[in-house]
């Protein structure tokens, strides 16, 4: 080969290295899995600068590329023990501490009680041991001392036989379920399937978690199947799950709109947790403007904390929330990470899972309105009243799949099944405490000079699939959404209010076939209404 050939290709592969590594340490840190792919091409190119050094000039040139890629294999090195979000040092919460007594021997453990109660809805005392620092029964001692808990049966029973003598019978812990009949149970599972028709066992378990019943996985599989009847031999492929690594909760949250509803001025917008797939905040909007969705993050915010970074698209109505965040959590560090959808993965997945719940069931609800019952959506007293009607309904079944997509357990690689909600709580006990107490005051992190790969499923960023799902929304039109206008809204809703109180409808049913009924009064009662106005009826 040609030397100066040769040169050319070893100081373009030393100029790729150097951009890889920047990004990596920028974007990985903490994360050994990834950090060693760099690492591994820095010691391979090395190995070839050691081996050809003829190919090299001059003394100088060579002395200073050996010395600058041993440089970025210790930064490597010394990156996978670093976080790219380190929690506050004053952020720790403390689950227990030693309390000495004047007596001898060890300290008694003092545990933190409200930490515990809500912790054994979450787990058993087994698996909370290394959080508390303490053993399983001094776990299971505290709880039944405070009250927490209920003083569970011998673990030996005596039986005396008829000839006198004897018998010690071992009694096996039994988790603690609760007691709920086959009858109350197809009830309850029968209405979580009017409002979500597709969950599945799983889900089912988060949903009566949610309702306050923890109930046997065999149980529920029963239900679903007297309910539903037999699965198919083969069920749904679970979608795979690409690697994806942040410092902690709240150390990034993932926001995004869908507009599956849009052609009835309907907008759901969602904040998830990076770190444990909680959804923060999820609701259905008549309007995408920037202040409603920084309304919505701000109730996010009173109950989860602040997060101290936020990634999401383009859309005009993140300007808001993007705003807030360059202004309180700092400038210059990617305080709110815009980028295309493709790199927003963990949210715009999870929009399978609310269109499946329950966004197709209104969608079709909507379109067999418009079939059958004179529904016309390019009117806006039409899309007033199905809002009117419909809008709160719809949110109702966004929370209750927020409460069981967050009490439901997941499958998860080389750990056990874990719910969002545990992986949220304990992982502000294990890995620090973000965004719960102040915001950001200073900005002590390092600048990231590529945040936009910060919080990006490296491994799945080149399938074909996802990029053409996801184009780039700054070649896309902006899509504004805005309540319905150009109606007396007061004076109809006063109309409304009144006249729809008189009627007796069950305005409490989650069955659909009931609330088209409310269609069906509404819009006789918007006719009349029209005609009361000289407006025209349709």
């Amino acid at each position: 080969m040609d030397p100066e050939v040769a040169l050319s290709g070893l100081r373009f592969a030393y100029q790729e290295l150097e951009r890889e590594v920047v990004r990596a340490l920028d974007t990985q840190l903490g994360d050994a899995q990834q950090l060693a792919i760099p690492q591994s091409r820095a010691m391979a190119l090395l190995q070839y600068i050691n081996t050809h050094q003829h190919l090299i000039p001059t003394q100088e040139e060579l002395v200073a590329s050996q010395q600058s890629i041993q440089n970025m294999i210790h930064d490597l090195d010394e990156g996978c023990h670093l976080s790219l979000d380190p929690a506050p040092n004053d952020a720790t919460i403390i689950t227990a501490s030693a309390m000495r007594l004047g007596r001898r021997g060890r300290p008694r453990i003092e545990i933190n009680l409200e930490v515990l109660e809500y912790s054994l809805n979450l787990r058993g005392p087994y698996r909370l041991a290394p959080t508390f620092g303490c053993s399983a029964r001094t776990i299971r001692r505290r709880a039944l001392e405070s009250g927490i808990s209920d003083p569970g049966q011998p673990v030996y029973t005596r039986i005396e036989n008829l000839d006198g003598t004897l018998n010690l019978v071992y009694t096996a812990p039994n988790r603690i379920y609760s007691e709920i009949s086959d009858e109350q149970l197809l009830q309850l599972v029968a209405s979580g399937l009017a409002i979500f028709p597709h969950f599945g066992r799983r889900l089912m378990d988060g949903y009566l978690k949610s309702l306050g019943y923890t109930v046997m996985r065999d149980r529920i599989r029963w239900a679903l199947e007297e309910i539903r009847g037999a699965p198919a031999v083969f069920g749904s492929r679970p979608i795979r799950r690409i690697p994806y690594r942040v410092p902690g909760p709240n150390s990034l949250w993932h926001h995004d709109g869908q507009h599956g509803l849009i052609r009835y001025k309907m907008v759901i917008h969602m904040f998830v947790d990076g770190f444990s797939r909680l959804v923060t905040a999820i609701q259905v909007n008549n309007n995408n403007r920037a202040g409603t969705v920084l309304e919505l993050f701000h109730a996010a915010r009173s109950i989860y904390g602040t997060p101290s970074r936020i990634r999401g698209d383009h859309g005009v109505e993140n300007i808001g929330v993007a705003a807030w965040m360059e202004d309180n959590q700092g400038h210059g560090r990617g305080s709110y990470i815009f980028g295309r959808s493709v790199h927003n993965t963990r949210v715009e997945r999870m929009w399978f899972d609310v269109t499946e719940a329950f966004g197709f069931k209104w969608r079709l609800f909507f379109h067999n309105l418009e079939i059958y019952h004179n529904l016309q959506p390019d009117l806006e007293t039409h899309l007033w009243l199905l809002h009117y009607l419909f809008l709160e309904a719809i949110n109702a079944d966004a929370l209750k799949w927020m409460e069981a997509w967050n009490s439901h357990t997941m499958t998860l690689p080389d750990q056990p099944s874990r719910s969002p909600r545990d992986m949220w709580f304990f992982g502000m006990i294990e890995a620090g405490s973000r965004g719960l107490n102040t915001i950001q005051e200073e900005c002590d992190e390092t600048a990231l000079e590529d945040i936009q790969a910060y919080g990006i499923d490296w491994d799945g960023i080149d399938q074909a699939n996802m990029v053409e799902h996801a184009p780039n929304p700054e070649e896309e039109e902006e899509v504004v959404v805005d309540e319905p206008t150009n109606i007396h809204q007061d004076s109809l809703e006063q109309f409304m209010c009144e006249r729809l109180n008189q009627l007796q409808l069950d305005w409490e049913s989650c069955d659909m076939i009931v609330r088209r009924t409310w269609w069906e009064a509404g819009i006789q009662l918007l006719n009349e209404w029209c005609r009361f106005h000289n407006l025209e009826v349709l």
